[in-house]
């Protein structure tokens, strides 16, 4: 078989992984639409070649993935590229690690004040990771490697009651597709200031759901879109400058 994966924005796949039911999990990136800027992508795909779900990542400018592997849980762990975490033009490390449904667990940069690029990523004998590319932060071209230690989730110890995460989550809403109302769950380690916000596919803000300090735990929205047309949209999440973006479709 043979498919085509994507909307009319630009997408680039970069790595792929079979899955342990036979099907795929894709890493790459897609452009915003007239802004010029990528976030990095994960598509899941299974054995015949549908698709089951899509996850973007990054935050403000260009983020990519250029290489994923499968975590010992049946989760993805991608690396790849990032210019919108550091006060930095120049791109770094780009580490994210999510479940088994594309959900963020967690993710970091790793990097100087010059281009760091990853190009990739494997897991490693002891449950770590080993990431690899090249570097301009001392000053000339040169190979560039980070070595993780073990995943941290490795070690239930480590693990906090889930009513207080150990990252911000922002879960995929559901409905999606919906036709009246759908609802946005999202998870805070810490008190944070939120602010939520719905934007079409032109990347034009439509409406924010939230925009206040809120505490540590789960919390739920409700975004209803009757006066929206038909179409693709994406809900934002700005947590104390932790930025993270989820996908949903409205159907009239």
């Amino acid at each position: 078989w043979e498919r085509a994966y994507g909307t009319e924005l630009t997408e680039y796949c970069f790595g792929a992984v079979q899955t342990d039911d036979g099907g795929y999990a894709i890493a790459g990136s897609i452009e915003w639409a007239g802004l010029h800027n990528e976030d990095a992508l994960l598509v899941r795909i299974d054995s015949e070649g549908e698709e089951l779900w899509t996850q973007r990542f990054g935050g403000d400018y260009d983020d990519t993935f250029y290489s994923i592997d499968k975590s010992f849980d049946g989760g993805f762990v991608m690396g790849g590229n990032t210019s919108s975490f550091r006060n930095t033009p120049e791109e770094n490390f780009y580490f994210v690690r999510t479940d088994s449904l594309g959900e963020r667990v967690w993710e970091t940069v790793y990097g100087g004040r010059n281009q760091d690029r990853c190009h990739s990523i494997m897991i490693t004998t002891d449950g770590g990771y080993a990431l690899g590319g090249y570097s301009l932060s001392s000053g000339h071209n040169s190979f560039r490697m980070v070595k993780t230690g073990p995943d941290p989730l490795l070690n239930n110890a480590q693990l906090m009651d889930p009513a207080f995460p150990s990252a911000f989550i922002l879960h995929t809403p559901y409905p999606n597709p919906f036709n009246s109302t759908t609802r946005i769950a999202f998870q805070l380690p810490y008190p944070s200031h939120v602010n939520l916000s719905i934007r079409d596919q032109q990347g034009r803000k439509v409406t924010v759901l939230l925009n206040q300090n809120l505490t540590p735990g789960t919390h739920e929205v409700r975004w209803q879109a009757e006066d929206q047309p038909s179409g693709m949209y994406y809900c934002m999440m700005d947590a104390d400058g932790f930025k993270i973006s989820k996908g949903v479709v409205f159907v009239r």
